[in-house]
């Protein structure tokens, strides 16, 4: 009798709900790394003088991960836009969200995203 109320039926995770966490949480990493980008680029102009040696070391830091941490952004970015894009088909043709599971629309975004990744990683290693 309990398992006709839809409210206790079990919750089944497939790829759209975890594209739906993951776009979350690459939405909150790139609007702190934009918050931390445009503190850093402020302090560098408009600092202290006693603050100089700080940003000093952020740019030695982030000179020496350059090639982990833009490729990461890239990642993080093209995966955002994609899934964005993924959603606002679904939003304006329904029926495409239906079909999800059955088109594959997930296994898109993050082939997309995987090659861009890879073109980045590649870029950053040919041109510095």
């Amino acid at each position: 009798m309990l398992k006709d109320v839809p409210e206790l039926k079990p919750y089944k995770i497939f790829s759209g709900s975890l594209l739906f966490y993951v776009h979350r949480i690459t939405g909150l990493l790139l609007g702190l790394y934009f918050l931390f980008h445009i503190f850093y680029l402020y302090g560098i102009k408009f600092a202290e003088p006693s603050l100089i040696p700080f940003f000093e070391s952020m740019h030695a830091f982030h000179e020496s991960l350059k090639v982990i941490i833009n490729p990461g952004v890239a990642f993080i970015a093209v995966f955002h836009v994609m899934n964005g894009i993924r959603i606002i088909a679904f939003e304006f043709k329904p029926a495409l969200a239906i079909k999800e599971r059955q088109v594959g629309w997930s296994y898109w975004v993050i082939g997309i995203t995987i090659i861009a990744f890879m073109a980045k990683i590649a870029q950053s290693l040919i041109f510095g």
